[in-house]
């Protein structure tokens, strides 16, 4: 089995499909989010991989089976079939099955798989083979009936034939051709870990674009350099942007074998457009059915997408580039221009002329490009309309000899080269595409991209600022100065720098929401703007979660895939706008910010300074520094060097920041000159002009001032606080020990020192000495202001949410968080302090404990209200020794609400309130969604609270099922008796109403269903007799509600 998952496909001609039961051995590029993606499947029952040939589906599938840790029935199809699935399903499955009687229908394997004991993992690969046949129904019928020890991973080259919705199925775990897609920073990883032939980080990236990360074309890359050497290896990356022979015949045998000819000759055909659509399809072959066979090449997964729902669609780059091959070889050069150029008529007579334009470069047509550009080169140059186009990448395809002789070839060329940072070369084209222009709008535009230039070099800010002159200027000095005179500016552009030079500030609240405003292109947005602004928010977001933990997660639900990664999709995004410049450094960010290794930082870095693009080699080294400074994994030495480039580049901001994190770190690791690197960066941060970072520089000092300890905490405190910090770097970083030993008095042991309760804090001007007066931004006091409303939801996974809105976490540690769900469970009732503390550290002393508590309350608060002080927090309050999650007016907690309902059943009970318990009952089902927290596993504050509420709610359905059996409420009895086996499988009250409540309604095979089941649980407990009720037998006698669960006394 190849590394990158490529594998071939089952021989054609087989009579019958064939089963193959053993999982097969592969050793390719283990992917984590992907692994985890079908991690769902274990919990939910069900996933289906589905994606073109090639892709590596067959190989992910393989890996995750023998990890999951689940005996494996591995079921793999050939092509040809006509038979039934059922024998070839028992024949994957009998291995694990206690009898080996071969079923013959889909009823009797589902009987067959009730009898298995624990779960099972059927793999069926190659599902596509059965598409439209009777096999595919009878598929059908065996997931419907499967009981839940089956699990299902299907791998296949296009949906299944049957209803993926129906209510009977599991929820699916989706990932398609999209997900397996390879990253840059995940061939960056193939190659050098796998293939052990690492890439340059510029070859990486470009063998990325050239083979949009297809796996197969990645390994049959790999195949054809195998014993090149690295220059020969590097040629043939960039070849890549011509022919695609390389994968000819991978394409021809798998792609393009299995497609009807008309099929085969409209992919040829409509090859010459970027973008396609049925219209333009239909008017250059003379047709009217090009949005069937469109939509047909994105169901049998063809290597055709449609990213808007069917109104546009593209091939992949590697397909497209040999139709292209095949289409020159079919009609000759001559033919293949003139198909070229019908194609370009078609898209000038709609308005897109930047297709049209590469259009007809490609047909070499450069005489009509000359015209086309002096006809409309204004429209071209001056307007972003071209929607469906990838803006400014054809001019990669002019020849020298036309950029230098023809005005606007030569201006198309300049913009190419400043998207591409190379600045010297841009302005050196502007100047001479304007001394060729006779026309005065024109000239302006060669002015415009001349500006453009003088503003990314540098220097004076000029009395009109364009928008690169600010965003420069923030990193220089002073960016709050800079945002305000952003704000006021009347170009919009140069207003867009505001979010950034927020943020280069400290005032991260700010900066962010201004950013997101700006990462939604509204109307008029440059797209540089809008990709950079989605870019820093990115990287902060992967910087807040240390990296490491930056990751999609997925959560199992009806058709549910992992998210994509934000930084794959900027880049894609800089390359269709043809900014290479922009998508080299997310592609850099990414590598960096994926890898805990500092090798492919290295060679990133390097790569950078081979190129002189020094601002992306610096932020790139910025960006994996601020990553890793929490783990330990920077040294001193390797933040000197950065801000030794930083100073280069006059990015005195910069340097800042990188001034407080490292006196921050020297200060947790008590190096013998930590005193003297606070000093000196809280200098440099007030020199600066950076409020955020002097911030960090003033808790850097406390921890090497102890007599000055407090005033410096409450200084960096309101100094984050009136900035808009509300991240807390100084939390990040694992020993606390300098900010809290005491070296002379002993500390109050309630007394966090990072936490806003403490001191009232003191005014401070963001760079100078504590204000005498109170604080004009001090907060108002809590009666002053409406409480924030909270809901909490505790069962099933933990969900907060904050006025409606889901609270940013991110930033907080994993500790903190724990301590958050143990406040959650017991939300509206104060718990002792030492009561969690206990819980949660009780292998450290109490001191130590206290401590971690103290830290983990002050990094909820700051969560959970931003800018609110600690010590007027409305959500984490302190009630004498105790801490809570306090539930004010409109909060509610699903716990309290469970509580509350069985303690009314007991009510309604004792009453002889019939109907009211039944209704209490229900609101007990309906608040209890699943376990106590299971993201927290067992752990031990935990594992009695879980199962307390899992007895009780079992009882409380067992008895709602008796109820409503009595007052011949048959559905409802059948689903709470379910239901109550569902939580506790071993409840014979729960299943004895079950099959006399499914007998009472008509169901006797469901009911017999249900005794076998009841009847494998006796047999498992090893009680011989078997205890199913007989047909007919009256329901047992309804007993009292269980008691309320005991509620936690005050300051208990």
């Amino acid at each position: 089995m190849c590394p990158t998952g490529v594998e071939p496909d089952g021989a054609a001609g087989a009579a019958l499909p064939r089963a193959s039961t053993a999982v097969p051995q592969v050793n390719g590029l283990r992917r984590p989010q992907l692994l985890r993606a079908l991690d769902a499947v274990a919990r939910e029952r069900m996933g289906l991989v589905v994606a073109p040939p090639g892709t590596g589906k067959t190989t992910l599938m393989a890996q995750w089976a023998s990890a999951s840790g689940l005996p494996v029935a591995w079921c793999r199809l050939d092509a040809g079939s006509t038979g039934r699935i059922v024998p070839l399903l028992h024949r994957a499955l009998v291995p694990h099955l206690p009898d080996d009687d071969a079923p013959g229908t889909p009823e009797q394997l589902a009987m067959a798989l009730e009898r298995l004991a624990d779960p099972v993992l059927l793999v069926l690969d190659d599902l596509h083979v059965l598409a439209g046949l009777p096999a595919e129904a009878e598929l059908e019928q065996v997931l419907l009936l499967a009981p839940p020890q089956l699990r299902v991973l299907i791998g296949s080259r296009r949906m299944p034939g049957f209803n993926l919705a129906r209510s009977e199925l599991a929820d699916l775990v989706v990932l398609t051709g999209e997900d397996l897609r390879f990253r840059t920073w995940e061939v960056e990883t193939l190659f050098r870990q796998v293939h052990h032939a690492p890439l340059p980080p510029h070859d990486t990236a470009a063998l990325t674009r050239y083979t949009q990360g297809w796996a197969a074309a990645l390994q049959l890359f790999h195949l054809s350099t195998l014993d090149s050497q690295p220059a020969d290896r590097r040629r043939a990356v960039h070849a890549l942007a011509g022919r695609a022979r390389y994968a000819q015949e991978y394409l021809t045998a798998q792609v393009l074998a299995g497609l009807p000819p008309q099929t085969t000759a409209f992919l040829l055909r409509t090859c010459v457009f970027d973008a396609l659509t049925a219209d333009r399809c239909n008017a250059l072959l003379g047709t009217t059915d090009a949005q069937w066979t469109l939509r047909d090449l994105v169901t049998r997964q063809a290597l055709t997408t449609t990213a808007d729902g069917g109104d546009t669609f593209s091939y992949h780059e590697v397909l497209r580039r040999h139709l292209e091959t095949a289409l020159r070889e079919e009609l000759g050069p001559a033919g293949a221009a003139e198909w070229y150029l019908r194609a370009a008529e078609i898209l000038e007579e709609e308005g897109d002329l930047v297709e049209a334009l590469r259009a007809r470069a490609r047909a070499e047509d450069w005489p009509g490009v000359r015209a086309l550009l002096h006809e409309s080169g204004t429209r071209v140059f001056a307007s972003p309309h071209q929607a469906l186009s990838r803006d400014l990448t054809w001019a990669a395809l002019l020849p020298a000899w036309l950029t230098a002789s023809d005005p606007w070839c030569c201006l198309a060329d300049a913009r190419r080269l400043l998207g591409d940072g190379r600045l010297d070369d841009a302005a050196a084209a502007a100047e001479r595409a304007r001394a060729q222009f006779t026309d005065p709008s024109a000239q302006r535009l060669c002015d415009e991209l001349r500006a453009s230039v003088t503003a990314w070099r540098g220097g004076q800010v000029p009395p009109r600022p364009r928008w690169p002159d600010l965003l420069l200027a923030a990193t220089r000095r002073h960016p709050l100065d800079v945002a305000h005179r952003a704000a006021g500016a009347e170009d919009a552009a140069v207003r867009d720098v505001a979010g950034f030079a927020h943020l280069l500030g400290g005032d991260r609240r700010t900066g962010s929401r201004e950013l997101r405003t700006l990462a939604e292109e509204p109307e008029g947005t440059a797209p540089g703007l809008a990709l950079a602004a989605r870019l820093v928010l990115a990287t902060l977001g992967a910087i807040i979660a240390g990296g490491a933990n930056a990751r999609a997660e997925v959560r199992a639900g009806p058709l549910s895939s992992p998210q994509a990664s934000p930084f794959d999709q900027i880049y894609l995004e800089a390359e269709r706008h043809g900014l290479t410049w922009l998508a080299r450094l997310t592609s850099a960010i990414a590598v960096a910010g994926h890898s805990g290794d500092r090798r492919p930082m290295t060679a990133v870095i390097g790569d950078l300074d081979a190129r002189g693009d020094r601002w992306a080699a610096a932020i790139v080294a910025l960006v994996w520094c601020l990553i890793r400074l929490p783990s330990g994994a920077v040294d001193a030495r390797t933040l000197d060097q950065l801000r030794r480039r930083l100073r280069e580049l006059d990015a005195g901001v910069l340097e800042a920041w990188v001034s407080a994190a490292g006196a921050l770190l020297a200060a947790a690791q008590e190096l013998p000159d930590a005193a003297e690197q606070a000093r000196q960066a809280e200098a440099h941060t007030r020199s600066a002009g950076v409020p955020g970072a002097a911030a960090i520089a003033y808790a850097a000092l406390a921890a090497t001032r102890a007599e000055d300890r407090d005033e410096l905490l409450t200084l960096a405190r309101t100094t984050a606080s009136t900035t808009g910090l509300d991240c807390r770097p100084w939390a990040w970083l694992p020993d606390m020990s300098p900010w809290s030993r005491d070296p002379a008095v002993a500390r109050p042991t309630d007394a966090d020192p990072l936490d806003p309760a403490g001191p009232t804090p003191v005014a401070a001007s963001p760079a100078g000495p504590p204000a005498s007066g109170p604080s004009a931004a001090s907060p108002p006091e809590p009666d002053s202001r409406p409480g924030p409303v909270l809901t909490v939801r505790c069962f099933g996974e933990l969900q907060l949410l904050v006025d409606g809105q889901a609270p940013d976490l991110s930033g907080i540690r994993p500790r903190a968080r724990t301590v958050l769900r143990f406040l959650a469970v017991h939300a509206g009732r104060p718990v002792h302090r030492e009561l969690i503390a206990d819980a949660l550290w009780g292998e450290l002393d109490p001191a130590a404990a206290m401590h971690n508590l103290q830290v983990s309350v002050s990094s909820l608060r700051a969560a959970l209200e931003p800018g609110v002080p600690g010590r007027h927090s409305s959500l984490v309050v302190r009630d004498g020794e105790s801490y809570m999650l306090a539930l004010g007016p409109g909060s509610t907690s699903d716990v309290v609400v469970v509580d509350e309902a069985l303690a009314a059943a007991a009510r309604a009970a004792r009453r002889g309130d019939v109907a009211g318990q039944r209704a209490a009952l229900g609101a007990v089902l309906a608040g209890y969604t699943g376990d106590v927290l299971p993201e927290e596993g067992p752990a031990d504050w935990l594992v009695p609270t879980r199962e307390r509420y899992r007895t009780r709610v079992a009882e409380a359905a067992a008895l709602l099922a008796e109820l409503a059996l009595a007052a011949g409420d048959h559905a409802e009895a059948v689903r709470a008796a379910q239901r109550s086996v569902d939580i506790d499988e071993y409840r014979d009250d729960a299943w004895r109403t079950l099959v006399a409540a499914l007998r009472a309604a008509g169901e006797p095979a469901a009911a017999e269903r249900a005794a076998r089941s009841y009847s494998q649980v006796l047999r498992e407990l090893g009680v011989a007799e078997d205890l199913s009720p007989a047909p007919g037998a009256p329901p047992p006698p309804a007993r009292p509600a269980p008691p309320a669960p005991p509620r936690t006394p005050r300051g208990s």
